[in-house]
């Protein structure tokens, strides 16, 4: 078993196939982790207040960091209404890994290693916008971005955007 900075691949230990890591990762698109804290699969309630004590710096560090990389909210340019929108990164996403800005509010969160990163932003009815962002270990670079509908022109009005669908 080969570890990596303290910290073992999973697929070291054991191999899953169709787990809810598998599941969440590749279609809910989120950033599913295992964090055991003991040899032990179970073990004692009684073991649980020693494993905080001794964790829970490290557990919230953890998630502080997941907060870091960029996020931001993707809205209407016309309504400022917020959208639910794809953010992937080009030449980086592959399998699956990209992200998605969420209703209600329009926001995304994409945690990264420090970088310079072309990150688009496409959603249904609207034109897609690419942007640089570059990122700085330990921090979170906000990014908020507005989407333009697609065949709006400005000042052009009902008969500008009825010439457009014929």
């Amino acid at each position: 078993m080969e570890e990596y900075d303290g910290v073992t691949p999973g697929g070291d230990w054991y191999v899953i196939d169709g787990s809810r890591q598998d599941y969440m990762n590749y279609y809910q698109h989120c950033r599913e982790v295992t964090i055991e804290i003991s040899e032990d699969k179970s073990p004692s309630a009684s073991q649980l207040p020693q494993f905080w004590n001794s964790l829970k710096h490290s557990l919230l560090n953890y998630v502080e960091e997941c907060l870091n990389g960029f996020n931001g909210t993707v809205t209407d340019s016309i309504t400022g209404e917020p959208l639910e929108a794809l953010v992937t990164i080009q030449n980086h996403d592959i399998n699956y890994s990209e992200v998605y800005s969420h209703l209600p509010e329009g926001k995304y969160y994409r945690p990264i290693k420090a970088g310079a990163y072309n990150v688009t932003y496409s959603a249904e009815g609207y034109v897609s916008k690419t942007v640089q962002v570059t990122t700085v270990d330990g921090t979170a670079q906000q990014v908020d971005v507005q989407l333009v509908p697609e065949g709006y022109v400005p000042g052009g009005g009902e008969a500008v955007n009825a010439i457009t669908q014929q």
